[in-house]
């Protein structure tokens, strides 16, 4: 996914720092204005369906040999990036960090470390 219409990062700081979860609703508030998405709406927006395979952790066999972590490292990573070390969002391109934040908020909500991406969030970015 990526925007092609002007948009305004510190409108979408704000959205990102009120956003809560509540029964697979986002909440947020940015001037005053209360935003609510809910599951139609996420799917009017994005066009993803709301089921799909289970992951568990392992490669479909008629892409995994298509993989490779080095290549996927090289897709989501910034031109200034490390690739060597950890997964760190903030280093992700401006796409792959939203993507990424979909994925660990909405599609597998996770409540671990959000700025540190596993391996396995690695290989859904790839696969979307």
């Amino acid at each position: 996914m990526s925007l092609r219409l002007p948009y305004f990062p510190e409108l979408v700081k704000v959205f990102y720092n009120n956003l809560k979860i509540q029964d697979g609703v986002l909440y947020s508030r940015v001037h005053n204005i209360p935003i609510v998405v809910d599951q139609s709406l996420f799917y009017s927006l994005t066009k993803l369906p709301s089921q799909g395979v289970p992951f568990e952790g392992n490669l479909m066999d008629d892409w995994k040999f298509d993989y490779s972590s080095h290549d996927a490292r090289r897709m989501v990573y910034n031109d200034q990036a490390d690739m060597t070390g950890r997964l760190l969002v903030g280093s992700f391109t401006f796409d792959c960090r939203i993507m990424y934040y979909i994925i660990v908020r909405i599609l597998l909500p996770q409540s671990s470390n959000l700025s540190q991406a596993s391996e396995e969030d690695l290989i859904l970015l790839w696969a979307l």
